[in-house]
């Protein structure tokens, strides 16, 4: 309309996928998705680029068959970490503007929750969310804003069913400790496994 081609964005796209896989239509959603996904972003004359993010690597799933021109950028990739948060400079120039410096500490500690490639990426959502109640009452706490946010029912689904060995595992990352994995990046909802929970013990640390 405006002469100039359209940028779409997707966000978690296999939030969808997701909830059919639970519900057992996940072939039906499949071919749903690939019919819209393949409108918008395979054969549109308008489309200057589209972006799309979610929980799974789209490079492998069914529903972008003909789709090969992707560009994946995972939380392992040392180019593009600093658009999917805030940096730490970004979050001092914003304090500072809004004469916050005294909260820096708290930002970091409850905020800071991410790290892109090497680059240390603050969670966008909850560090607004946090300025904002701090301009109405400075003394209000950090809380986390983030959660409940998003679809995790693959994920509980795994935890509930988790194997000891699992839940010694988490144990040792709650408490600071390092563990070693084998991470499967391009995971599907289909290739999960459910059979044995050993299965599920493997695949939770791909899916997280």
């Amino acid at each position: 309309h405006y002469g100039k081609k359209a940028i779409i964005l997707i966000d978690e796209y296999d939030v969808p996928l997701q909830s059919a896989f639970i519900h057992d239509y996940y072939d039906e959603m499949t071919m749903f998705l690939g019919n819209i996904f393949s409108s918008a972003l395979k054969t549109n004359t308008s489309l200057e680029r589209g972006v799309l993010t979610g929980c799974l690597q789209i490079a492998k799933e069914s529903i972008f068959t003909g789709l090969n021109n992707f560009t994946v950028r995972s939380i392992t990739s040392q180019y593009g970490g600093e658009y999917f948060g805030f940096t730490q400079n970004e979050i001092n120039e914003t304090l500072n503007y809004y004469n916050l410096n005294d909260k820096k500490e708290e930002m970091k500690e409850w905020y800071d929750g991410y790290l892109f490639g090497e680059k240390e990426i603050y969670n966008p959502w909850s560090s607004m969310n946090y300025i904002l109640e701090l301009l109405g009452n400075i003394e209000y706490p950090a809380i986390s804003f983030w959660a409940n946010t998003s679809g995790n029912d693959i994920v509980r689904q795994y935890i509930e069913n988790s194997t000891q060995t699992m839940k010694k595992e988490f144990e040792l990352l709650i408490n600071g400790k390092s563990i070693i994995k084998k991470i499967s990046p391009e995971l599907t909802y289909r290739e999960m496994r459910f059979e044995t929970k050993e299965d599920m013990n493997d695949d939770i640390y791909s899916f997280l």
